[in-house]
């Protein structure tokens, strides 16, 4: 994928992030409805935009990665390995926030899973992909991302 077509998940991975820095923002405050709603907050957007796109890469980007390299790498694995954890520790979050308890210790451990797992696309599993795939298989999945 050039820079261009890299561009949705590069936008996704910045959201993400921001929305990150602003979980923070729940440990510090010390009213605990205040910190419920953050949470919620975060939660709602996850639930609309960063598991959404766990689901594009999951949908369109790995299954074209599966063809031109071994479904074994280990930073194939990784990428799914920490969706599925990000995942856990969402839930687990929710959870806790429902049963009017805060959630630091979840909060702490999902900004530090999200911020590796950004840095792990980001700088090595999107250029292995750009090595691996044809250009045209690239443009299929940009144009793939772009009409999800």
């Amino acid at each position: 994928m050039s820079q261009s077509q890299l561009q949705t998940l590069k936008g996704d991975h910045e959201h993400c992030l921001a929305l990150v820095e602003l979980l923070k923002y729940a440990i510090d405050e010390k009213d605990l409805s205040r910190h419920t709603e953050k949470v919620q907050n975060f939660l709602m957007k996850w639930q609309g935009d960063l598991d959404e796109h766990f689901k594009k890469e999951e949908a369109v980007l790995l299954p074209v990665y599966a063809r031109f390299a071994a479904i074994d790498d280990p930073d194939f694995i990784l990428m799914f390995f920490q969706h599925v954890e990000i995942r856990k520790t969402v839930y687990m979050l929710a959870e806790r926030i429902e049963s009017g308890l805060r959630g630091d210790d979840l909060i702490t451990e999902l900004v530090q899973q999200m911020t590796e797992h950004v840095d792990h696309e980001e700088n090595v599993l999107m250029p292995k992909m750009m090595a691996t795939i044809p250009p045209d298989k690239l443009a299929f999945i940009a144009e793939s991302l772009r009409k999800w």
